[in-house]
């Protein structure tokens, strides 16, 4: 797990780190709430904003990627099962209960990974 940013805050109960690699290069990554956990090879944030509320966001598989301006989420549940997610903005927000993407490396290009609510999960393998 490497931090070469300014800032890594955790203010709630568990952040928990199975797998590879865990990198945050960039200003900010802070969650609020009760679970973070990263199962797999690859998370890796570069830069400006990635903000969740809610429930749970988890990510099994292969790519998602964050490089841009704004990426909004105010359901219930948003699912990605392919391989690539690409999101080339500033910011991606998710308010909501639910956002599972199956595939192996979540990447975020951008300033500040936040996450408000109860779990972040990434799995190599869907469950």
């Amino acid at each position: 797990m490497t931090q070469e940013g300014s800032t890594m805050v955790q203010e709630g109960s568990t952040m928990t780190h199975y797998g590879s690699t865990m990198t945050h290069y960039g200003s900010t990554m802070t969650h609020y709430g009760s679970t973070m956990t990263h199962y797999g090879s690859t998370m890796t944030h570069y830069g400006s904003t990635m903000t969740h509320y809610g429930s749970t966001m988890t990510h099994y598989g292969s790519t998602m990627t964050q490089e841009g301006s704004t990426m909004t989420q105010e359901g219930s549940t948003m699912t990605q099962e392919g391989s690539t997610m690409t999101q080339e903005g500033s910011t991606m927000t998710h308010y909501g209960s639910a956002m599972t993407h199956y595939g192996s490396a979540m990447t975020h290009y951008g300033s500040a990974m936040t996450h408000y609510g109860s779990a972040i999960t990434h799995t190599m393998v869907p469950p």
